[in-house]
């Protein structure tokens, strides 16, 4: 049974089987160059000498290994560099949204500063009802109409009142 699915014909692989000879526990531990001269003394007697020598043996599995995984390397490796640089774009596009780098603690204090005085001409642009700022968008969008703050409180206020 373990020839023929050797060699491949009761279950067939598209890699094909491959047969290796364990180390036998009851003659105690063996050193791997004792194992491989086993296994080569193995392979040429009994049932196991019509095996094809390329799907027998440690050395051969070792060769067939290397070339399966560089045939699998290099099919993946163009698709890995595309999303190696797809995420780097993304990385950089986020990157720049951040704006230029504040290292030390005034350009931090600057930038803060920067945003807290922009949210307090924003705010007072909408309590006063102007809406003149490009953040505010189109009235009749739900975007842009969200944003006004007046106009929702006071549809709020007559849909309480009704």
């Amino acid at each position: 049974m373990f020839v023929s699915l050797a060699k491949n014909l009761e279950v067939e692989f598209l890699l094909w089987w491959h047969v290796l000879k364990n180390m036998d526990m009851e003659k105690g531990q063996w050193t791997l160059e004792q194992r491989d001269v086993n296994e080569a003394n193995f392979f040429p007697q009994g049932i196991w000498k019509d095996l094809s020598i390329s799907i027998a043996g440690i050395e051969i599995l070792r060769m067939r290994l290397s070339k399966v995984l560089l045939s699998l390397i290099a099919t993946e490796l163009p698709n890995l560099i595309r999303k190696i640089k797809k995420k780097f774009g993304q990385c950089r596009f986020w990157l720049r949204r951040l704006g230029e780098p504040r290292i030390t603690i005034d350009e931090q204090r600057s930038y803060l500063l920067n945003i807290s005085q922009s949210l307090q001409e924003l705010m007072k642009v909408a309590t006063d009802r102007t809406y003149n700022d490009l953040f505010f968008g189109d009235a009749r969008s739900s975007n842009g109409y969200h944003k006004r703050i007046r106009a929702i409180v006071q549809n709020f206020n007559e849909e309480f009142a009704d």
